[in-house]
This record gives C-alpha cells, sequence and structure tokens, in this order.
C-alpha cells in the first residue's frame, strides 16, 4: 500500500510506500472504517464517472490510482467518498480547501472518545441527547456537520465568516425555500383547475422534510403544505404521546424531520430527489441524467425549471 491523500491509502502500491501506508494506518483511529479497507479507487470509479476520469489503472496484479497531478482530483476523490460511502451529495466552490474524509473521521472519533469519558446516567436518569456541536469556521466544505450527522447522529451549529462560504449555505436554503413555495402554488393551481373541493394528493414523507419557516415574515398565509405539514405533527404527536408513534408512522408514513437533529444540508438533499415523485420528469429518459446530478442546489434548480414547465402547460 501507499500513502495517496492525508489518510487516504491505496492497495498493491509500490513497495517503497509500505512503510507510509503502515505509518498511515497506525495513526488512524481503531474505529475510522478507512483503517483497514482503503477506498477501492476501481470500485469508486465504475459509479461516479466524474471521478473515474482521475483514475489510472495499476500494474499487473497492482490496484488502481490516482492521478493526483489533476488539480481537482482530490475534489473529486472526496466526493466520490461521501456520496458512496455515506450517502451526502456535495459540492465544494472553487478556491476552498479540499478536506479528505479518513482523517477528519479520526479528528471525529477521537471527540466521540472524549465524550465517552462523561459518567454514564443512572438507571434512572434519562439517557442524554445527541451532542451539539459547535463548528466555528465549518469552511466552504461544512465538512464536520456532514460527516458528524451521518456517521454519528450528532447535532450541529456552524458558523462561518468567510462571505463565499456562507453565501453558498444561503443560497441553499433560501432555494429550499422555493422549492416548497413553487410545489404549493403548482398543487394549488392543479386543485383549482380539478375543480372545487379537489386536492392533489401529496406524499406525506415529502411534508415531513418541510424546514422551518422563513425568518423574514414566515409562510405566506396561503400556503396550504405548511397547514398540512401542521396538521400532520399535530397528530404524530398526539400518537407518540399514546405510545403509538411507531403505528402511527407506519400508517401514515409521516415522521417530521427534527430539525434540532438533522442537518438542514441533509433535509435539502433529501427533498430535492423526494419532490420527483409528485412533480415527475417530463420523460422516461431523463430520470438517469437526474441521479447523475453532482449537487443538491443543481437537482433543486431542476425542479424549480420542472415546476415552471409545468405551469406553463396548464396556464
Amino acid at each position: 500500500m501507499a500513502l495517496l491523500h492525508d489518510g487516504v491509502v491505496a492497495p498493491h502500491a509500490a513497495p517503497h510506500g509500505t512503510h507510509l501506508a503502515q505509518r498511515s494506518a497506525r495513526l488512524m483511529h481503531p474505529r475510522n472504517p478507512y483503517k483497514d479497507q482503503p477506498p477501492d479507487f476501481a470500485a469508486l470509479a465504475r459509479f461516479d464517472p466524474d471521478f473515474a476520469r482521475h483514475v489510472r489503472p495499476g500494474r499487473p496484479g497492482g490496484g488502481a490510482s490516482l492521478d493526483w497531478s489533476a488539480p481537482d482530483a482530490a475534489v473529486a476523490l472526496t466526493r466520490a467518498l461521501l456520496w458512496q460511502h455515506f450517502g451526502l451529495r456535495w459540492r465544494l466552490p472553487a478556491g476552498h480547501l479540499c478536506p479528505p474524509v479518513p482523517s477528519r473521521i479520526n479528528y471525529l472519533l477521537w471527540l466521540e472518545d472524549l465524550l465517552r469519558l462523561r459518567p454514564s446516567p443512572r438507571a434512572d436518569e434519562q439517557a442524554p441527547p445527541p451532542p451539539l456541536v459547535l463548528d466555528i469556521g465549518t469552511g466552504a466544505s461544512a465538512i464536520y456537520p456532514l460527516l458528524g450527522s451521518a456517521l454519528l447522529g450528532w447535532r450541529f451549529i456552524a458558523s462561518e465568516i468567510d462571505e463565499a462560504a456562507a453565501e453558498a449555505a444561503r443560497a441553499l436554503a433560501a432555494l429550499e425555500i422555493q422549492v416548497w413555495l413553487e410545489l404549493d402554488r403548482l398543487l394549488a393551481t392543479i386543485a383549482r383547475l380539478r375543480g372545487k373541493g379537489q386536492q392533489v394528493p401529496v406524499p406525506s414523507q415529502l411534508i415531513g422534510l418541510m424546514p422551518p419557516a422563513p425568518e423574514a415574515g414566515g409562510w405566506p398565509v396561503d400556503f396550504e403544505l405548511a397547514k398540512m405539514g401542521a396538521q400532520l405533527r399535530e397528530r404524530y404527536e398526539a400518537a407518540q404521546a399514546d405510545g403509538e408513534g411507531d403505528s402511527f408512522s407506519s400508517w401514515v408514513h409521516f415522521v417530521p424531520v427534527d430539525h434540532a437533529h438533522y442537518s438542514a444540508r441533509r433535509r435539502a438533499q433529501r427533498l430535492s430527489y423526494a419532490v420527483w415523485g409528485v412533480i415527475g420528469v417530463a420523460t422516461d429518459d431523463a430520470v438517469q441524467p437526474l441521479l447523475e446530478v453532482g449537487s443538491t442546489s443543481d437537482r433543486l434548480r431542476r425542479a424549480l425549471v420542472r415546476m415552471r414547465e409545468i405551469m406553463q402547460q396548464i396556464g
């Protein structure tokens, strides 16, 4: 093996790199998923055409390697790992440092070790909620909130003074709100065309992904999806109080996102897929390109385009 990228090692590399790889493996946290199983570049490339552009076949009997001379090879690797191993769609604005996934997992696991030193709750005490982590200077990558939420189930408050990084987060939040507003307008238009008393069914799983109301003015007074969400949440909480939350969720298929424990970026990512179950794609051959879209923001923008196309068609 050889050390390739700040904690990423590749099997079957040249012998002179073996001592570096062994040292890297020793420095990895015991619970790090990459400690004994480094990323398989060839396997990653089979499912990621963008990443595949940077992969070079190895010598006979050896594994594939990465063309590190390409300036965006590290970004492609991080993006492939986050998507294929953690289900996270990720995009890094130009000009920002690319975080290596294995070493960032190390830091999270070392912090988890420190938290485990706290006294355990007594039998008559309620278990504490997941840790709430303040990530000061989260950067444009937001790597710690993303990995900490996906890997450990932690909650995060991310702060950033870099305007480009902060603007990327604000832009995604605004895009998410815009998708909800235009979806509500589209459904209201379809219901009006169907006639009085007619409603368009909306999957309750989708309603569960609704974000908090915008800080500036809240939701519009005629925003029907928010009313539906409030009704479903009220019924869900009543069922929870009666000890029937699980049966309610399996029957109604509604589990509201807990905004205190669930990252906003992850919520927006799920919406970028789930909304297509309502608006549909224009043609069957448009499904695969949609799945291959590289970022949550781009998928949400495509959803807006699709909804506006439908609005034009129905007049």
